[in-house]
């Protein structure tokens, strides 16, 4: 861990601390039910994180990795492949639905726990990267890459609305088309290395463009959720989401040489652990509610925040405990314990 950049393991513990509160909200949204409006509000400011994951991963692709693509494609694949399907056995025995055909359906589709589908969402893009890694230099096609998940979203909005039926999310995030501006995003960015010089001398801009979508989206989150589009109102896959995300990553990348945690930082010991977090704090999430340990708790900001925190204490310290007593090594390669 000693060799990882403090900056992105930054970025990594606090998205991951955001994914656990956004799931902290979601998986209780009868909690307080009279506070919608503050969970439209909230959640535009917290929408960030998936998109972040997604650039994340692009970014730490390196072109000459894609010399040889069966062995890129062994290396990224069995480092996630393998955590995926035991936290989706997992999810299947909690769920105790053994029927065959239900087993199949959530493998295929990361629905054995509600954040699964990121993982079949990145598979999908890694099988895709040493194609895009041949267009970074080609203008066209990286124009063409870039509008495929504004059109895609297109296609979401005018179904959602013609049908007077929002989209289920595990249907419409599952395919990369959703993602893959945000990977292709830091894949660019990376390659053939980051010109920080560019994004600070526009860090101004970013920092306007971010402020101006995020009350684009806050609108766009109450309008949704007026015209009874609740779940569409408090999701991060919106127009107004995408392009506030899109204007943090780059206000991100603009103060990067501002950013310097160290490698005791509390996000960055997150961000160390953020790929185990990740797969097991819904599971913990699910545990804790099952309890009903907050079961006096009547206030939705109240419960969120308690909530958050016990579930990344929990998963936290199931990651550490997991890396002592199997070893960094079988932790790793079976639970995403690395």
């Amino acid at each position: 861990m000693n060799n990882k950049d403090n900056f992105f393991q930054f970025l990594r513990g606090l998205s991951i601390l955001v994914v656990v509160l956004i799931h902290s909200f979601s998986i209780n949204l009868n909690k307080d039910p009279g506070n919608a409006s503050f969970q439209v509000i909230i959640r535009q400011l917290i929408n960030f994180p998936v998109p972040l994951f997604f650039f994340i991963s692009g970014y730490f692709v390196k072109l000459d990795e894609l010399n040889n693509t069966r062995a890129f494609l062994a290396k990224k694949l069995l480092k996630i492949i393998p955590p995926y399907l035991v936290w989706s056995l997992i999810g299947i025995i909690y769920a105790g639905d053994f029927s065959i055909r239900s087993m199949v359906i959530k493998l295929a589709t990361g629905t054995a726990f509600g954040q699964l589908y990121f993982i079949v969402a990145l598979i999908q893009l890694i099988l895709l990267t040493p194609f895009m890694g041949k267009t970074l230099n080609n203008k066209k096609i990286r124009i063409m890459i870039f509008l495929i998940t504004p059109i895609y979203l297109a296609v979401i909005y005018t179904c959602s609305f013609i049908t007077k039926q929002f989209v289920p999310f595990d249907h419409y995030a599952l395919p990369f088309t959703n993602w893959i501006v945000f990977y292709y995003y830091g894949l660019f960015v990376r390659n053939p290395g980051p010109a920080w010089q560019s994004y600070q001398s526009k860090r101004t801009f970013y920092l306007i463009g971010y402020m101006v979508t995020l009350i684009l989206s806050i609108g766009e989150g109450i309008l949704l959720n007026n015209g009874n589009f609740f779940v569409f109102a408090v999701s991060q896959i919106k127009i107004s989401s995408f392009l506030a995300s899109f204007f943090l990553i780059s206000l991100l990348l603009a103060r990067k040489n501002d950013i310097r945690p160290s490698s005791n930082h509390v996000l960055v010991r997150l961000g160390d652990y953020s790929f185990g977090i990740f797969l097991s704090h819904y599971f913990f999430l699910l545990l804790l509610t099952r309890t009903n340990i907050l079961g006096s708790v009547t206030s939705q900001p109240e419960y969120v925040l308690l909530m958050g925190a016990m579930v990344v204490c929990a998963s936290f310290g199931f990651c550490f405990l997991g890396r002592k007593i199997l070893g960094t090594s079988l932790a790793g390669r079976w639970l995403g314990f690395v």
